[in-house]
């Protein structure tokens, strides 16, 4: 599930490869093609799940997935945190500061 509001991008997952899934949903937003295609000064990325724990590869995967389309001047400030509304799965929220 993606959803798109004004600047910022929230995306859920869930099962396995959540990281690609999550990658793929951001390829395929409307305003990711926007962020890249702006200097954005800084992109605040939210990783968070519950019961299923967020690995390494998985937080790299993501990151890497972002860094490759923005410019390097654009501060990727990354956070990473519980929430126990989401269950198995990984939520994802991208917000960007012009």
């Amino acid at each position: 599930m993606l959803i798109e509001k004004a600047n910022a991008l929230y995306a859920i997952v869930s099962g396995i490869n959540r990281a690609e899934k999550i990658n793929v949903l951001l390829l395929n937003a409307s305003l990711f093609d926007e962020i890249v295609n702006k200097n954005c000064n800084a992109i605040l990325l939210e990783i968070s799940c519950f019961s299923t724990e967020i690995t390494i590869e998985e937080i790299g995967t993501i990151n890497d997935c972002i860094r490759e389309k923005v410019s390097m001047e654009t501060q990727i400030i990354m956070t990473v945190s519980e929430d126990e509304n989401l269950g198995e799965s990984m939520g994802v929220s991208i917000k960007i500061a012009v």
